[in-house]
Formats: structure tokens, C-alpha cells, sequence
């Protein structure tokens, strides 16, 4: 924070001044909660996906104190206001769960921090996670779900992507995915970014890729050993009104790996993240994502379309084929299970990506300041 302090002085002497603190903040993130997100349903074999387990990174416990049951605000995602009444605070973008129940599916990221008032604003991973009580003890997490689904899209039917590792429903609307993934709208990021490809090629941190104009494009990624952020983003027939949706295939050349954050953007309109109103009214897209003798690693966001009506009816899906052992830099077998998964969250891949986002996207990247919440003091004699 910087503190901001005016100084008078009276002809008797005597001085008053008055204090300000501001918070400097930055808007940038590269922040998935899950190996795979879709706004859609997800169609996939068992075993495909895994998560990462609840463990502490490291543990710095902290008690939360509201007013007998806290009371969460909004729907998307469910935002928690709690005061910190004991032990550090966490930081902002910190996912915390309960220090008691390391493996609890319940568990928040932290979306703002008053050191001043010493308030947490906390949001659910999970839309369905609305128990917080009074005196909780919370602690941080590097906690990573298998699969993540929107209200409108489904999971797989049982299976061990799920029972290993906690699936559930993403905390926000599908229009606002992308804001939240990386702290910007889709119009900024693609303006800002400046070139656009038609194809993939292993150069540069962030990479954005327009398909062509086809029902139904395919797009090969190559194998890059260094973690990146591809953005994939369907052509126009994928707003057409009336029309039928685009199908996407998305996949790793063989025995590829994947390292770092893949986003396909299931329509072309890129207003569809900054204005309700102007929501493509097209049937989006659905998304095929393959990989053979290959993984990948850090995460994957589907954003089929952006209206629950659509998505409902838009489907994510998965496939693998294996002919040979996975290599050391795959994802790992989860223990029990017959072979690696082709899906895996690495919240330290995505953790890595920030520094590139930062130079791809400079005014974007440039910090904001904001007046801390009731840091006003005056002082005198």
C-alpha cells in the first residue's frame, strides 16, 4: 500500500494532518481452479483427468469471524465478507479451504484483502459451497479439481476423475470465464495482444489463434517444453442465428505434451465478456479436444457459449488414444489407476505463466491504485 499523509501547521503551532492509504493492485492473472473447465458437458472416458490434492502450501492458518452463519453475497461466483480475527492475512489470489478438512471440496479464492479493516473478500470454487460458519479456521491450498462444469453443462456418471480428485460447478457465469481466468475482457486481451495466427507454432509465451471459416476446424498444437497461454477462438459461423454449431477439435500432435493454459473461445464475438446486452445469439461451438501418446498439463477452459440455453446443449469432449508408456514429463498415474491421465491441473505451470502475460499485454499490465477501505485518519494537537 502507499500511504498518502497532508501536514498543516496553525500560527500557534499546532499541526494537523490527515492520512490515506492506497492499495496497489494489479489486474493481470492467469487463475483455473480445475484441470479442465467447461461451460458445456463433458463427454470422457474414465481415468482422462485428475486434479491436485487438497495439501497446504505451506499452512498459514487463519480464523474468520462473522456473525453466527456468514452470509455470502451475489451468485457468480458466491462471495463471502469476513473479518480476520486471528493469524495472517492470505493473499489475493490464495485458494483457502478449512484447516481442519484439507481434504474438504470446500474451498474459496481470495479476491480482495483490506489489511486496515482486516477483511478477506473470499469467492467459491464451487457454486454449491455456501457453509461458512463463525470462528472457521481457514488455511491455504493448492487444491486443484479434476473437472469443473458450468450450472447448465454435466459431468461423466461416477468414475475415478471425480472420486479421486472433487468435481463440481465453476463459480461464474460463462460470459464472464475469460474476465476471470485473466482479469481483462476478451476485446482488451485481443486488442491489446495485437497479432492474431491461423495456426500454432512453438514461439512466444501467449499466443492467440482465429480458426478458419469452417464448420467444423482443426486445430494441431505443437510440442512446446515451455509453459504458454493459447487462446483459440471459433470462426463467425459459430454466431449465426439459427445456424448449427461449430465443431472444434483441438489436438496435440503425437506425443506431445502441453505445458500451460489452453482457453477455446466456442464463439467469435468478442463483446460477449464486457456487455450483457450484446451476447451472440448464435448456437456457439462444440469442442473436441484429443491427444495421443501425449497430455496436458496446467489446465484447459472450454467456453462453449454464453448463455445457459446453449451450453446446455454444447458438449466438451475428450479423448485419448495410448500406444506407448507416458514419459517422465506427463502427467503421473494416479495411484490404483491402469494408466497416466491425458488431463492434469499444474497450479505451478500456471503460477510460471504471469510474467509472460505481463509483457504481452503492457497496458493491461500497468498497476491500479484504489483508496483503502476506511484507512481516512486524522491526527493533531
Amino acid at each position: 500500500s502507499v500511504d498518502l499523509v497532508s501536514v498543516g501547521t496553525a500560527p500557534s503551532g499546532a499541526t494537523r494532518s490527515l492520512a490515506l492509504k492506497y492499495d496497489v493492485y494489479y489486474i493481470l492473472k492467469v487463475l483455473s481452479n480445475a484441470a479442465v473447465n467447461t461451460t458445456g458437458r463433458v463427454l470422457s472416458p474414465d481415468g482422462l483427468v485428475t486434479g491436485n490434492p487438497a495439501t497446504p502450501a505451506p499452512p498459514s492458518p487463519f480464523t474468520v469471524s462473522c456473525r453466527s452463519t456468514c452470509q455470502p453475497t451475489g451468485t457468480s461466483p458466491v462471495t463471502y465478507t469476513l473479518g480476520v480475527r486471528a493469524g495472517p492475512l492470505p493473499d489475493v489470489g490464495d485458494v483457502v479451504t478449512l484447516a481442519s478438512q484439507m481434504a474438504t471440496d470446500l474451498a474459496f479464492k481470495v479476491r480482495h484483502v483490506d489489511s486496515m479493516a482486516h477483511t478477506v473478500d473470499l469467492a467459491a470454487l464451487d457454486a454449491t459451497n455456501t457453509a461458512l460458519q463463525d470462528g472457521a479456521s481457514l488455511t491455504q491450498t493448492v487444491r486443484g479439481a479434476a473437472l469443473l462444469v458450468s450450472d447448465a453443462g454435466s459431468l461423466p456418471a461416477g468414475g475415478q476423475d471425480c472420486q479421486t480428485y472433487a468435481c463440481g460447478q465453476l463459480d461464474v457465469a460463462a460470459d464472464q470465464l475469460f474476465r476471470e481466468t485473466f482479469g481483462i475482457g476478451k476485446q482488451t486481451f485481443s486488442g491489446e495482444i495485437g497479432a492474431h495466427y491461423p495456426t500454432d507454432a512453438c514461439s512466444g509465451v501467449v499466443r492467440w489463434i482465429d480458426l478458419p471459416e469452417s464448420a467444423a476446424p482443426t486445430l494441431t498444437l505443437s510440442d512446446c517444453p515451455t509453459p504458454r497461454i493459447v487462446v483459440v477462438r471459433a470462426p463467425a459461423l459459430a454466431d449465426a442465428p439459427g445456424g448449427t454449431p461449430v465443431d472444434i477439435t483441438v489436438n496435440l500432435a503425437p506425443g506431445s505434451v502441453f505445458h500451460g493454459l489452453l482457453y477455446v473461445i466456442g464463439t467469435h464475438d468478442l463483446s460477449a465478456s464486457s456487455a450483457a446486452e450484446h451476447l451472440p445469439t448464435g448456437p456457439g461451438s462444440n469442442v473436441t479436444l484429443s491427444a495421443t501418446d501425449g497430455s496436458f498439463m496446467g489446465s484447459v477452459l472450454s467456453e462453449n457459449a454464453v448463455t445457459d440455453a446453449l451450453n446446455a446443449s454444447r458438449t466438451t469432449t475428450l479423448n485419448a488414444v495410448t500406444t506407448a508408456p507416458p514419459a517422465a514429463n506427463r502427467c503421473a498415474t494416479v495411484s490404483g489407476a491402469p494408466t497416466a491421465p491425458t488431463f492434469c491441473y499444474d497450479r505451478g505451470i500456471l503460477g510460471s505463466l504471469l510474467a509472460g502475460l505481463n509483457a504481452a499485454l503492457p497496458e493491461s499490465a500497468k498497476p491500479r491504485v484504489a483508496v483503502a477501505r476506511y484507512s481516512w485518519a486524522e491526527n493533531g494537537n
